[in-house]
C-alpha cells in the first residue's frame, strides 16, 4: 500500500518520488509517494477538504477524508445539516458522504464534519469542520 501526504505536511527526504497532481488546471499541489516497505514512515498525517459537488459528473462526488497512520478502529465521522441534524457517520474512513440524506439529496448547504481519530501512536485528534456541498 502507498501513502499520499502533502509536502506542506511532510518533508520527506528519503522518498522514492514526489508527485505533480493538477485536477484540470484548478487545483495543484505536490505530493509525497512514500511506500510502506520503508521503516518509520506510517507517521500521521490528516486532511479534509472544504467543500464538494456531488453532481454525478465524477468529480469530487463524495465527501472524503484522507488520514495516514491511523488505527483504523478508531476513526469516526458524523456530518450534521445547519440545523444540528445529523445526516451521515461512519466509522469506515474509506467510506464517504454522497451527498444525500438516505435517499434524497441533501440541499447545497454549509455542512459540519466532526472527525475523531486514534492515530497508530494512541494519540486522539478531534476535529470540526465546516464543508459547502456545492449542485
Amino acid at each position: 500500500m502507498r501513502y499520499f501526504l502533502l509536502l506542506a505536511l511532510i518533508a520527506c527526504v528519503s522518498c522514492r518520488k514526489a508527485e505533480y497532481v493538477s485536477f484540470d488546471g484548478q487545483i495543484e499541489y505536490y505530493r509525497d509517494v512514500i511506500p510502506d516497505t520503508i521503516p518509520g514512515y506510517n507517521i500521521y498525517a490528516f486532511f479534509a477538504p472544504n467543500g464538494f459537488t456531488p453532481n454525478g459528473d465524477g468529480v469530487n462526488d463524495e465527501l472524503l477524508v484522507l488520514a495516514n497512520g491511523i488505527d483504523n478502529d478508531h476513526f469516526n465521522m458524523t456530518i450534521y445539516n445547519r440545523y444540528g441534524n445529523q445526516v451521515f457517520k461512519t466509522n469506515n474512513v474509506s467510506y464517504g458522504w454522497n451527498g444525500n440524506q438516505g435517499n434524497t439529496p441533501a440541499p447545497q448547504d454549509l455542512y459540519q464534519v466532526e472527525v475523531s481519530i486514534v492515530d497508530n501512536m494512541g494519540n486522539a485528534h478531534d476535529y470540526v469542520i465546516g464543508v459547502y456541498l456545492a449542485r
